[in-house]
């Protein structure tokens, strides 16, 4: 890390840190509820199913502040100022929900009267995040701090969201995922030869996504034509990639996500996309694209050991894809997926998880 970066971070958690002493000084928490996010200007997955699960309750008020961060210099600039709106509502809440990294968070020394509740946006527990990479525990400011309580999907990932985030084996709550809940209430309907690519996220100077992309677009549209290809994107590097396609390629675009396209699409491929579990739920078929298995395997790593987990196809290039989907009784073979399934599914009741979360938010803010 450079000098000017370092300065720089150490500056921007000295203002924040400031901003969020002094309004915390002069306030005192609201019986609020904020839900919160950089990771979309619009409700989805995880937020969107505890925030319907709220809209009834007069117990408490609830807020939505909710931005989508793009990752370029006037993106920045947008989010340095959004920022303190994040602390605002922070310091001036009794709760705060989140679902994703939120920068500013981390940059304080936050009091026991602000409650903050992560909620992960990714189901269970595959490639390694958070603390449980090395090179963030050395970072100036350690991320996924201040986390009071963390929501997971069950008792067996509670070890590596322990690790991932810093915190007590006490502090994660086995509640289940509310979006697997709304996923559970969607019909399939695969009708037409349509593949959904979901990639997984990589860091911005990454330049091996886009050629990955490209060449798996390139050899769908040349050998498969009669296959429509669906692409969800990170949100975070949706933007940065230069991609080369026609017209039987689609990019999910705002306000639709990857989950949209669930029950509708034939085939699923990502390389480590947690998305692929949610997917399962349809019992459609699941490929992997994993021409940097290896070096992945070395950072970030996995929770798990990763094909045995899986034991779905897994393929170097994108030839061995083209073939595999070229040969229905091998493509259709979706026992692994139904065992995937049982893993993810096994304890989702209808409402079950945001009744959980619903009750959970009462009973700290009766106790507050």
């Amino acid at each position: 890390m450079g000098i000017l970066k370092e300065i720089k971070l150490v500056f921007l958690k000295q203002m924040y840190n400031i901003f969020y002493q002094l309004i915390s000084h002069f306030t005192k928490p609201k019986k609020r509820i904020v839900i919160a996010s950089n990771r979309s200007s619009f409700l989805r997955g995880n937020l969107s199913a505890i925030h319907e699960e709220f809209k009834n309750n007069d117990d408490f008020e609830v807020v939505l502040y909710l931005f989508h961060f793009e990752r370029s210099f006037k993106g920045r600039i947008v989010y340095f100022f959004k920022s303190f709106m994040v602390i605002y509502y922070l310091s001036t809440s009794a709760i705060f929900i989140i679902d994703d990294y939120l920068f500013p968070l981390y940059c304080i020394k936050k009091r026991k009267e602000n409650v903050v509740i992560q909620v992960w946006h990714a189901v269970g527990t595959l490639k390694k995040f958070g603390l449980s990479i090395p090179q963030n525990k050395k970072n100036i400011i350690t991320p996924h701090s201040n986390y009071d309580w963390v929501i997971v999907n069950s008792s067996e990932d509670i070890d590596s969201y322990v690790e991932a985030f810093g915190v007590k084996k006490e502090q994660v709550l086995p509640f289940g995922v509310p979006k697997l809940e709304v996923i559970k209430q969607k019909v399939k309907a695969v009708e037409n030869k349509s593949i959904l690519y979901a990639p997984t996220y990589r860091r911005e100077k990454d330049p091996f996504i886009v050629k990955q992309i490209n060449d798996f677009i390139s050899a769908i549209e040349k050998n498969l034509p009669e296959w429509e290809i669906i692409v969800s994107l990170h949100p975070y590097v949706k933007n940065r990639y230069e991609l080369n396609y026609g017209e039987k390629v689609k990019i999910i675009k705002p306000p639709h996500t990857v989950e949209d396209y669930y029950s509708s699409a034939a085939i699923f491929v990502t390389d480590y996309s947690a998305t692929m579990l949610e997917y399962s739920y349809f019992e459609q078929p699941i490929l992997l694209y994993t021409p940097d298995l290896k070096i992945y395997k070395k950072e970030p790593g996995f929770y798990v050991d990763f094909e045995e987990y899986l034991n779905i196809p897994i393929f170097k290039n994108v030839t061995g894809i083209v073939n595999y989907i070229k040969n229905d009784d091998a493509l259709h073979n979706v026992e692994s997926v139904k065992a995937i399934k049982s893993k993810i599914f096994k304890e989702v009741n209808e409402k079950s998880s945001s009744h959980k979360i619903n009750d959970f938010c009462k009973k700290l803010l009766k106790d507050n």
